[in-house]
Protein backbone atom coordinates (compact mmCIF):
# COMPACT_ATOMS: atom_id res chain seq x y z
CA UNK A 1 0.00 0.00 0.00
CA UNK A 2 2.46 2.79 0.84
CA UNK A 3 4.42 2.09 -2.14
CA UNK A 4 5.14 5.91 -4.08
CA UNK A 5 3.23 7.75 -0.74
CA UNK A 6 6.53 8.96 -0.23
CA UNK A 7 6.44 11.20 -3.66
CA UNK A 8 9.76 10.13 -5.40
CA UNK A 9 10.27 10.22 -8.77
CA UNK A 10 7.98 7.75 -10.71
CA UNK A 11 10.04 6.62 -13.57
CA UNK A 12 12.75 5.57 -11.12
CA UNK A 13 10.51 3.73 -8.61
CA UNK A 14 11.84 0.16 -9.19
CA UNK A 15 15.08 0.83 -8.89
CA UNK A 16 15.47 1.70 -5.30
CA UNK A 17 17.35 4.76 -4.98
CA UNK A 18 18.53 5.85 -1.88
CA UNK A 19 15.49 8.32 -1.68
CA UNK A 20 13.05 5.65 -1.35
CA UNK A 21 14.04 4.14 1.55
CA UNK A 22 12.86 7.22 4.13
CA UNK A 23 9.16 4.85 4.03
CA UNK A 24 11.11 1.93 6.04
CA UNK A 25 11.40 3.70 9.34
CA UNK A 26 8.49 3.82 11.54
CA UNK A 27 7.97 -0.01 11.08
CA UNK A 28 8.68 -2.73 13.90
CA UNK A 29 10.85 -5.98 12.98
CA UNK A 30 9.65 -8.55 14.53
CA UNK A 31 6.27 -10.49 14.06
CA UNK A 32 4.43 -7.80 15.11
CA UNK A 33 1.16 -9.57 15.64
CA UNK A 34 2.56 -10.32 18.63
CA UNK A 35 5.78 -8.35 19.72
CA UNK A 36 4.56 -4.86 19.37
CA UNK A 37 5.23 -2.92 22.25
CA UNK A 38 2.97 -1.12 24.52
CA UNK A 39 2.86 1.93 22.88
CA UNK A 40 3.27 0.67 19.18
CA UNK A 41 -0.36 1.80 18.25
CA UNK A 42 -0.54 4.96 19.64
CA UNK A 43 2.54 7.00 19.54
CA UNK A 44 2.79 10.33 18.10
CA UNK A 45 6.11 11.14 16.10
CA UNK A 46 7.33 12.81 13.01
CA UNK A 47 8.05 9.60 11.46
CA UNK A 48 6.17 7.77 9.07
CA UNK A 49 3.87 5.45 11.10
CA UNK A 50 2.53 3.14 8.13
CA UNK A 51 6.32 1.97 7.28
CA UNK A 52 7.03 -1.18 8.22
CA UNK A 53 10.03 -2.81 8.07
CA UNK A 54 8.61 -6.75 7.52
CA UNK A 55 11.11 -9.52 7.63
CA UNK A 56 8.95 -12.12 5.81
CA UNK A 57 10.69 -13.40 3.30
CA UNK A 58 9.03 -14.86 0.06
CA UNK A 59 10.72 -17.10 -2.54
CA UNK A 60 10.55 -15.35 -5.31
CA UNK A 61 8.98 -18.43 -7.22
CA UNK A 62 6.11 -18.63 -4.46
CA UNK A 63 5.09 -14.60 -4.77
CA UNK A 64 1.77 -13.43 -5.33
CA UNK A 65 0.63 -13.19 -8.95
CA UNK A 66 -2.85 -11.87 -7.76
CA UNK A 67 -5.41 -11.10 -10.15
CA UNK A 68 -5.44 -8.78 -13.34
CA UNK A 69 -8.34 -6.76 -13.20
CA UNK A 70 -7.87 -4.02 -16.03
CA UNK A 71 -5.05 -1.45 -15.05
CA UNK A 72 -5.46 -2.94 -11.31
CA UNK A 73 -4.15 -6.45 -9.62
CA UNK A 74 -6.23 -7.48 -7.26
CA UNK A 75 -3.74 -9.75 -4.49
CA UNK A 76 -6.17 -11.42 -1.80
CA UNK A 77 -4.73 -13.13 1.15
CA UNK A 78 -6.20 -15.08 4.09
CA UNK A 79 -4.30 -15.91 7.34
CA UNK A 80 -5.33 -18.26 10.17
CA UNK A 81 -3.66 -18.75 12.74
CA UNK A 82 -3.69 -21.47 16.17
CA UNK A 83 -2.30 -20.02 19.33
CA UNK A 84 -1.78 -20.99 22.63
CA UNK A 85 -0.91 -18.32 25.33
CA UNK A 86 0.17 -19.13 28.66
CA UNK A 87 -0.78 -15.68 29.96
CA UNK A 88 -3.44 -14.55 28.19
CA UNK A 89 -3.76 -11.39 30.43
CA UNK A 90 -0.13 -10.17 30.60
CA UNK A 91 -0.17 -10.54 34.59
CA UNK A 92 2.54 -11.08 36.71
CA UNK A 93 0.47 -13.44 39.39
CA UNK A 94 -2.91 -15.76 38.54
CA UNK A 95 -1.77 -15.93 35.19
CA UNK A 96 -4.42 -17.59 32.85
CA UNK A 97 -3.15 -19.78 29.51
CA UNK A 98 -5.72 -20.03 26.28
CA UNK A 99 -5.73 -21.12 23.32
CA UNK A 100 -6.42 -18.02 20.59
CA UNK A 101 -7.56 -19.13 17.06
CA UNK A 102 -7.07 -15.88 14.43
CA UNK A 103 -8.47 -15.22 11.49
CA UNK A 104 -7.30 -12.77 8.95
CA UNK A 105 -8.64 -11.96 5.47
CA UNK A 106 -7.31 -9.15 3.34
CA UNK A 107 -7.45 -7.67 -0.39
CA UNK A 108 -4.81 -5.29 -1.65
CA UNK A 109 -6.12 -3.88 -4.70
CA UNK A 110 -3.14 -2.07 -6.53
CA UNK A 111 -3.27 0.10 -9.61
CA UNK A 112 -0.10 -0.30 -12.37
CA UNK A 113 -0.31 2.98 -14.69
CA UNK A 114 2.74 4.36 -16.13
CA UNK A 115 1.97 7.31 -14.56
CA UNK A 116 -0.04 8.09 -11.28
CA UNK A 117 -0.75 5.33 -8.60
CA UNK A 118 -4.09 4.69 -6.69
CA UNK A 119 -3.98 1.94 -4.09
CA UNK A 120 -6.77 0.05 -0.98
CA UNK A 121 -6.50 -2.11 1.53
CA UNK A 122 -8.74 -3.92 3.22
CA UNK A 123 -8.31 -6.10 6.21
CA UNK A 124 -9.49 -7.74 9.43
CA UNK A 125 -8.51 -9.28 12.43
CA UNK A 126 -11.15 -11.86 14.55
CA UNK A 127 -9.87 -13.53 17.46
CA UNK A 128 -11.59 -16.05 19.24
CA UNK A 129 -10.57 -17.51 22.80
CA UNK A 130 -11.51 -20.93 23.52
CA UNK A 131 -11.97 -20.08 27.13
CA UNK A 132 -12.11 -16.67 27.77
CA UNK A 133 -14.60 -15.64 25.30
CA UNK A 134 -15.11 -12.37 26.68
CA UNK A 135 -11.39 -11.44 25.01
CA UNK A 136 -12.49 -11.94 21.46
CA UNK A 137 -12.56 -8.79 19.03
CA UNK A 138 -12.31 -7.98 15.85
CA UNK A 139 -9.95 -5.53 14.23
CA UNK A 140 -10.63 -3.85 10.88
CA UNK A 141 -8.14 -1.84 8.73
CA UNK A 142 -9.74 0.60 5.78
CA UNK A 143 -7.02 2.24 3.57
CA UNK A 144 -6.61 3.69 0.31
CA UNK A 145 -3.83 6.12 -0.93
CA UNK A 146 -2.70 8.30 -4.09
CA UNK A 147 0.12 9.73 -5.94
CA UNK A 148 -0.53 12.16 -8.75
CA UNK A 149 2.80 12.67 -11.39
CA UNK A 150 2.65 16.01 -12.12
CA UNK A 151 5.44 16.05 -14.25
CA UNK A 152 8.89 13.93 -14.22
CA UNK A 153 10.04 15.01 -10.97
CA UNK A 154 6.87 16.52 -9.35
CA UNK A 155 3.87 14.75 -7.57
CA UNK A 156 1.10 14.88 -5.18
CA UNK A 157 0.20 11.94 -2.41
CA UNK A 158 -1.80 11.27 -0.08
CA UNK A 159 -4.01 8.88 2.03
CA UNK A 160 -6.62 8.04 4.55
CA UNK A 161 -7.23 5.11 6.72
CA UNK A 162 -9.53 3.76 9.57
CA UNK A 163 -8.75 1.39 12.02
CA UNK A 164 -10.44 -0.13 14.51
CA UNK A 165 -7.94 -1.44 17.32
CA UNK A 166 -7.63 -2.43 21.11
CA UNK A 167 -5.89 -1.39 24.14
CA UNK A 168 -3.27 -4.84 24.29
CA UNK A 169 -3.13 -6.65 27.41
CA UNK A 170 -0.36 -6.14 29.59
CA UNK A 171 0.20 -2.01 28.15
CA UNK A 172 -0.18 0.56 30.52
CA UNK A 173 -3.10 1.87 29.42
CA UNK A 174 -4.96 -1.20 29.83
CA UNK A 175 -7.72 -0.61 31.96
CA UNK A 176 -8.27 -3.98 33.09
CA UNK A 177 -11.98 -4.07 31.80
CA UNK A 178 -14.33 -6.93 31.43
CA UNK A 179 -13.33 -6.65 27.63
CA UNK A 180 -10.28 -5.58 25.92
CA UNK A 181 -10.34 -1.52 25.48
CA UNK A 182 -11.64 -0.22 22.00
CA UNK A 183 -10.64 2.53 20.11
CA UNK A 184 -10.81 4.10 16.58
CA UNK A 185 -7.79 5.63 14.64
CA UNK A 186 -8.84 8.20 11.71
CA UNK A 187 -5.86 9.09 9.45
CA UNK A 188 -5.36 11.47 6.62
CA UNK A 189 -1.82 12.45 5.28
CA UNK A 190 -1.15 15.08 2.20
CA UNK A 191 2.33 15.33 0.27
CA UNK A 192 3.82 17.20 -2.14
CA UNK A 193 7.51 16.28 -3.98
CA UNK A 194 9.87 18.07 -5.88
CA UNK A 195 13.52 17.31 -7.47
CA UNK A 196 15.23 20.06 -8.68
CA UNK A 197 18.17 18.41 -10.55
CA UNK A 198 19.88 16.07 -7.46
CA UNK A 199 18.18 18.08 -4.67
CA UNK A 200 14.88 17.21 -3.75
CA UNK A 201 12.21 19.17 -1.45
CA UNK A 202 8.99 16.86 0.53
CA UNK A 203 6.37 18.86 2.12
CA UNK A 204 4.01 16.01 4.38
CA UNK A 205 1.07 16.82 6.44
CA UNK A 206 -0.67 14.38 8.69
CA UNK A 207 -3.54 14.34 11.12
CA UNK A 208 -4.63 11.67 13.54
CA UNK A 209 -7.53 11.04 15.37
CA UNK A 210 -7.91 8.88 18.00
CA UNK A 211 -11.65 7.93 19.73
CA UNK A 212 -11.70 5.62 22.69
CA UNK A 213 -14.72 3.66 23.93
CA UNK A 214 -15.40 3.41 28.18
CA UNK A 215 -14.47 0.13 29.95
CA UNK A 216 -16.62 -1.57 31.83
CA UNK A 217 -14.55 -2.72 34.80
CA UNK A 218 -15.30 -5.09 37.76
CA UNK A 219 -15.59 -1.88 39.96
CA UNK A 220 -17.54 0.49 37.47
CA UNK A 221 -17.25 1.97 33.89
CA UNK A 222 -13.75 3.67 33.01
CA UNK A 223 -14.44 7.17 31.15
CA UNK A 224 -11.77 7.24 28.58
CA UNK A 225 -13.34 9.90 26.76
CA UNK A 226 -10.29 12.32 28.23
CA UNK A 227 -8.00 10.14 25.62
CA UNK A 228 -9.52 11.32 22.84
CA UNK A 229 -7.09 13.65 20.35
CA UNK A 230 -6.48 14.75 17.18
CA UNK A 231 -2.50 14.72 16.65
CA UNK A 232 -1.37 16.50 13.98
CA UNK A 233 2.30 16.54 12.15
CA UNK A 234 3.97 18.71 9.65
CA UNK A 235 7.71 18.11 7.94
CA UNK A 236 9.81 19.43 5.46
CA UNK A 237 12.34 17.27 3.96
CA UNK A 238 15.73 18.53 1.99
CA UNK A 239 17.81 15.51 0.63
CA UNK A 240 20.62 15.47 -1.98
CA UNK A 241 21.45 12.83 -4.49
CA UNK A 242 25.15 12.44 -4.56
CA UNK A 243 24.48 9.28 -7.32
CA UNK A 244 26.88 7.29 -5.79
CA UNK A 245 24.14 5.25 -3.53
CA UNK A 246 24.04 7.80 -0.77
CA UNK A 247 21.37 10.63 -0.21
CA UNK A 248 21.95 13.19 2.74
CA UNK A 249 18.77 14.86 4.64
CA UNK A 250 17.50 17.22 6.84
CA UNK A 251 14.05 17.34 8.11
CA UNK A 252 12.51 19.51 10.67
CA UNK A 253 8.89 18.53 11.79
CA UNK A 254 6.39 20.36 14.20
CA UNK A 255 3.57 18.23 15.81
CA UNK A 256 0.54 19.43 17.71
CA UNK A 257 -1.58 17.37 20.23
CA UNK A 258 -5.21 18.55 20.84
CA UNK A 259 -7.54 16.63 23.82
CA UNK A 260 -11.27 16.65 23.78
CA UNK A 261 -11.73 17.53 27.42
CA UNK A 262 -9.41 20.30 29.24
CA UNK A 263 -8.57 17.78 31.97
CA UNK A 264 -7.88 13.98 31.88
CA UNK A 265 -9.53 12.02 34.70
CA UNK A 266 -5.95 13.10 36.79
CA UNK A 267 -6.73 16.68 36.60
CA UNK A 268 -4.21 17.80 34.28
CA UNK A 269 -4.20 19.55 30.74
CA UNK A 270 -2.20 17.28 28.49
CA UNK A 271 -2.69 19.15 25.14
CA UNK A 272 0.99 19.62 23.76
CA UNK A 273 2.89 20.36 21.02
CA UNK A 274 6.64 20.73 19.57
CA UNK A 275 9.04 19.88 17.25
CA UNK A 276 11.94 17.69 15.96
CA UNK A 277 15.00 18.51 13.55
CA UNK A 278 17.18 15.57 12.53
CA UNK A 279 20.12 15.42 10.10
CA UNK A 280 20.76 12.32 8.10
CA UNK A 281 21.33 9.86 5.14
CA UNK A 282 19.52 7.40 3.28
CA UNK A 283 21.54 5.11 1.33
CA UNK A 284 21.61 1.97 -1.14
CA UNK A 285 24.54 0.16 -1.87
CA UNK A 286 24.60 -1.95 -4.37
CA UNK A 287 21.58 -3.58 -3.90
CA UNK A 288 22.45 -5.36 -0.63
CA UNK A 289 22.52 -2.38 1.81
CA UNK A 290 20.01 -0.07 1.97
CA UNK A 291 18.44 1.90 4.53
CA UNK A 292 18.53 5.33 6.41
CA UNK A 293 19.98 6.22 9.59
CA UNK A 294 19.33 10.31 11.14
CA UNK A 295 19.97 11.85 14.40
CA UNK A 296 18.46 14.81 16.04
CA UNK A 297 16.70 16.70 18.97
CA UNK A 298 13.20 16.71 19.81
CA UNK A 299 11.12 18.57 22.13
CA UNK A 300 7.99 18.88 23.42
CA UNK A 301 5.95 21.35 25.59
CA UNK A 302 2.94 20.91 27.76
CA UNK A 303 0.08 23.37 28.56
CA UNK A 304 -0.18 22.73 31.72
CA UNK A 305 2.45 23.70 33.78
CA UNK A 306 3.07 20.79 36.41
CA UNK A 307 4.42 18.73 33.21
CA UNK A 308 8.09 19.20 32.67
CA UNK A 309 8.85 19.39 28.69
CA UNK A 310 10.40 16.86 27.48
CA UNK A 311 13.73 17.69 25.75
CA UNK A 312 15.87 14.46 24.33
CA UNK A 313 18.03 13.35 21.23
CA UNK A 314 16.22 11.52 18.73
CA UNK A 315 17.84 9.25 16.83
CA UNK A 316 17.05 6.21 14.29
CA UNK A 317 18.44 3.57 11.89
CA UNK A 318 16.41 1.42 9.12
CA UNK A 319 18.44 -1.38 7.41
CA UNK A 320 17.86 -4.04 5.14
CA UNK A 321 20.39 -5.77 4.22
CA UNK A 322 21.06 -8.95 1.78
CA UNK A 323 23.84 -10.44 2.77
CA UNK A 324 23.40 -13.70 0.95
CA UNK A 325 21.22 -14.17 -2.47
CA UNK A 326 19.37 -16.64 0.08
CA UNK A 327 19.74 -14.56 3.82
CA UNK A 328 17.98 -11.04 4.37
CA UNK A 329 18.74 -9.48 7.75
CA UNK A 330 17.08 -6.36 8.95
CA UNK A 331 17.42 -4.14 11.73
CA UNK A 332 15.44 -0.95 13.36
CA UNK A 333 16.11 1.74 15.88
CA UNK A 334 13.66 4.30 16.55
CA UNK A 335 12.29 7.27 19.27
CA UNK A 336 8.91 8.02 19.50
CA UNK A 337 6.55 9.89 22.13
CA UNK A 338 3.42 8.03 23.26
CA UNK A 339 0.37 9.01 24.89
CA UNK A 340 -0.02 7.24 28.63
CA UNK A 341 -2.57 7.07 31.20
CA UNK A 342 0.27 6.47 33.63
CA UNK A 343 -0.55 8.82 36.54
CA UNK A 344 0.96 11.98 37.07
CA UNK A 345 3.22 11.41 33.79
CA UNK A 346 2.61 13.76 31.07
CA UNK A 347 3.76 10.60 28.05
CA UNK A 348 6.47 8.54 27.48
CA UNK A 349 9.23 8.30 25.58
CA UNK A 350 9.90 5.26 23.74
CA UNK A 351 13.11 3.99 22.29
CA UNK A 352 12.81 0.76 20.22
CA UNK A 353 15.81 -1.44 19.01
CA UNK A 354 14.77 -4.15 16.47
CA UNK A 355 17.06 -7.37 14.89
CA UNK A 356 15.62 -9.95 12.62
CA UNK A 357 17.11 -12.36 10.46
CA UNK A 358 15.34 -14.55 7.71
CA UNK A 359 17.28 -17.32 5.21
CA UNK A 360 16.05 -19.65 3.01
CA UNK A 361 17.37 -23.34 3.86
CA UNK A 362 15.76 -25.01 0.96
CA UNK A 363 13.88 -23.19 -2.49
CA UNK A 364 10.52 -23.20 -0.38
CA UNK A 365 11.60 -23.65 3.17
CA UNK A 366 12.30 -20.19 5.33
CA UNK A 367 13.80 -19.75 8.59
CA UNK A 368 13.55 -16.66 10.70
CA UNK A 369 15.06 -15.27 14.45
CA UNK A 370 14.18 -12.19 15.91
CA UNK A 371 14.45 -9.91 18.97
CA UNK A 372 13.29 -6.36 19.86
CA UNK A 373 13.39 -4.40 23.01
CA UNK A 374 11.47 -1.48 23.87
CA UNK A 375 12.69 1.00 26.78
CA UNK A 376 9.75 3.21 27.31
CA UNK A 377 10.65 6.39 29.90
CA UNK A 378 6.92 7.60 31.46
CA UNK A 379 8.07 11.46 32.01
CA UNK A 380 7.27 13.26 35.39
CA UNK A 381 7.63 9.51 37.25
CA UNK A 382 9.93 7.48 38.07
CA UNK A 383 8.41 4.55 35.87
CA UNK A 384 10.54 2.88 33.05
CA UNK A 385 9.88 -0.11 31.23
CA UNK A 386 11.47 -2.48 29.65
CA UNK A 387 9.77 -5.20 27.14
CA UNK A 388 11.74 -7.56 25.39
CA UNK A 389 10.45 -10.03 23.07
CA UNK A 390 12.18 -13.23 21.45
CA UNK A 391 11.00 -15.37 19.01
CA UNK A 392 11.98 -18.01 15.71
CA UNK A 393 9.46 -19.02 13.11
CA UNK A 394 9.28 -21.41 9.74
CA UNK A 395 7.23 -20.99 6.98
CA UNK A 396 7.27 -24.31 4.58
CA UNK A 397 5.85 -23.29 1.00
CA UNK A 398 3.49 -25.94 -0.84
CA UNK A 399 3.32 -23.67 -3.58
CA UNK A 400 2.47 -19.89 -4.86
CA UNK A 401 -0.65 -20.79 -3.28
CA UNK A 402 -0.31 -21.57 0.22
CA UNK A 403 2.07 -22.21 3.56
CA UNK A 404 2.03 -23.46 6.47
CA UNK A 405 4.26 -22.63 9.39
CA UNK A 406 4.82 -22.44 13.39
CA UNK A 407 5.96 -19.66 15.32
CA UNK A 408 7.61 -19.41 18.87
CA UNK A 409 7.82 -15.94 20.78
CA UNK A 410 8.99 -14.97 24.43
CA UNK A 411 7.97 -11.45 26.00
CA UNK A 412 8.98 -10.27 28.93
CA UNK A 413 8.29 -6.93 31.02
CA UNK A 414 10.39 -5.23 33.54
CA UNK A 415 8.43 -2.30 35.08
CA UNK A 416 10.54 -0.33 36.89
CA UNK A 417 9.36 1.95 40.05
CA UNK A 418 5.88 1.06 38.58
CA UNK A 419 4.13 1.04 42.33
CA UNK A 420 2.58 -2.32 41.29
CA UNK A 421 2.60 -5.93 40.57
CA UNK A 422 3.69 -4.96 36.41
CA UNK A 423 5.89 -7.53 35.44
CA UNK A 424 5.08 -9.94 33.33
CA UNK A 425 6.06 -13.07 31.00
CA UNK A 426 4.68 -14.82 28.42
CA UNK A 427 5.40 -17.41 26.00
CA UNK A 428 3.27 -17.92 22.48
CA UNK A 429 2.81 -20.90 20.74
CA UNK A 430 1.13 -20.85 17.30
CA UNK A 431 0.95 -22.51 13.95
CA UNK A 432 0.21 -20.12 10.54
CA UNK A 433 -1.61 -21.21 7.57
CA UNK A 434 -1.03 -18.88 4.76
CA UNK A 435 -3.40 -18.62 1.25
CA UNK A 436 -2.76 -15.70 -1.09
CA UNK A 437 -3.13 -15.53 -4.55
Amino acid sequence: MNRGKDGQRPHKEKCLRPVHIGLILGGAVLFASVASGPAAADSYSAQPREAVASTERVPEEFAPVGIRLGAFNLLPEMNVREAYSDNVFRTQNNTKGDFITTVSPQIQLQSDWARHQLNFLASADVFKYADNTSENREDLNLAGDFRVDVMKDINFYGGAAYRQLHEERGSPNDANGLKPAKYNLQSTNLGYFQAFDRFSVRLDGRADQYTYADVPTSSGIVREVDRNRLDTQESIRFGYDTLTGWEPFARVSYFNSDYRTSRDRGGFDKDSNGYEVVGGTAFNLNGIWAGEAFVGYLQRDFDDSRFKSVEDPTFGLALVANVTPLTSVNAVVNRTISDTTVAGSSAATNTFYGLSADTEMRRNFVVGVGANFLHSDFQGTSRQDDVTTVGTRAKYFFSRYFSVGPEINYVTRDAQNSGGPDDYDNWIFLIRLTGRI
